[in-house]
């Protein structure tokens, strides 16, 4: 299994790993579907199973731990930027499955369930 994260690797990378049927897990922020798209578009092409990981967090939070980061310095802006375009997956067009990690959530939550498998 490979581990990308794109800081690290090309899109060539990633295309040579697809072409050598890999198992290949994107560690990456894809906030949105056109970003999302770079990876599952040819991998859906060529038979993967494509499954996606969301942890949902609020703004304060979200800016709290950015605040206190060492590894490195996001803007908090670009950091309210990216928040703000969030687009949730859409099972069977974007991926086969959506796998909700609830660990970040403070109470309820108002996504239809029916759509997402839910992991504490």
């Amino acid at each position: 299994m490979c581990i990308l994260g794109f800081g690290q690797y090309s899109q060539k990378a990633f295309s040579e790993l697809v072409r050598a049927r890999k198992t290949i897990v994107v560690d990456n922020t894809n906030t949105t579907r056109k970003a999302r798209r770079t990876f599952t578009s040819e991998v859906r092409k060529r038979g993967y199973k494509v499954v996606t990981v969301l942890f949902p967090i609020d703004l304060i939070t979200l800016l709290d731990r950015q605040k206190s980061r060492t590894d490195k310095c996001v803007p908090l802006d670009a950091v309210r930027g990216q928040y703000g375009k969030i687009s949730l997956p859409m099972l069977g067009e974007d991926s086969h499955e959506v796998i909700v990690h609830a660990g970040n959530l403070k109470g309820g939550w108002n996504a239809d369930k029916r759509f997402w498998k839910r992991v504490e």
